[in-house]
């Protein structure tokens, strides 16, 4: 989800800056933020990306605060710049390689956009998304998402996890299923290969702004040094359990990061 602050979650207008551009205590900022959660709160696989100019003057670290019980939700902000707000969220969503999203905004060339494209929710600038039509837009945009993604199959290339079963005894032993007449190991449901699947596109994807990131930062970094640098720690992480992914999922994330770049 694209999400806009000023005019969605709280009045467009509203006070939030002092003299030297410093956050100022204001109850009235973010007012609506509750609701927003209230709408997401079936929908755990949301992810915000935020569009609101906020980005200009905030980093990442006081945007997840400033998002309050959303901010476990952010993934990065729109680094697409120029044109209309509706331009930069089309070229954002395409960078990104998103086919699942929407956008909530009060910008007026999002209110254009969205008479054409239903992925943009118009809102009016003085209610948000505290605006009863609003929310019920939202829910049922939210819904035929959802369905929507879940129809998305897992790529074949994704791996299906084998189980592995602790059995007693002093020898060595594998668990294996009967499966006609052959035993076999034991794998993941497709439920479970799809969650899997989300868990590392999602990495992947986030992985993917990493580099880019670092390709802006370092201008003299080639793509393989970058792409190096960035498996090594991905395989640190994984070797030393803060990443809970195989060894096969690892190469997996490692391959569609690059696709990702193309």
């Amino acid at each position: 989800m694209f999400l806009d602050f000023d005019g969605v979650l709280h009045r467009f207008g509203e006070p939030a800056l002092d003299e030297d551009f410093n956050l100022i205590e204001n109850p009235n900022l973010f007012a609506w933020l509750p609701v927003l959660d209230r709408l997401l709160v079936h929908y755990p696989n949301v992810r915000i990306i935020v569009s609101s100019d906020w980005r200009r003057l905030c980093n990442d670290e006081t945007l997840v605060r400033l998002l309050g019980p959303l901010g476990v939700r952010f993934i990065g902000v729109v680094e697409t710049w120029g044109g209309s707000r509706s331009e930069e969220i089309l070229e954002e969503a395409r960078r990104r390689c998103l086919t699942h999203w929407l956008a909530i905004d009060d910008h007026p060339s999002v209110e254009a956009a969205s008479r054409e494209d239903s992925r943009f929710v118009a809102c009016a600038s003085d209610s948000g998304v505290s605006a009863a039509s609003v929310q019920a837009e939202l829910q049922r945009k939210l819904a035929a998402l959802t369905d929507d993604g879940q129809t998305t199959p897992v790529p074949t290339d994704f791996p299906r996890a084998k189980l592995v079963s602790a059995l007693s005894g002093v020898q060595s032993k594998v668990a294996v299923a009967l499966a006609g007449v052959q035993y076999v190991q034991p794998t993941a449901s497709d439920v479970e290969r799809r969650e899997r699947w989300e868990i590392c596109e999602d990495l992947a994807q986030q992985l993917r702004d990493y580099c880019r990131r670092k390709e802006r930062e370092n201008p003299t970094w080639s793509r393989e040094f970058n792409l190096g640098r960035m498996r090594s720690g991905v395989e640190r992480k994984v070797r030393s359990g803060k990443w809970d992914i195989s060894h096969d999922e690892t190469a997996w994330v490692l391959e569609r990061v690059v696709a990702l770049l193309g």
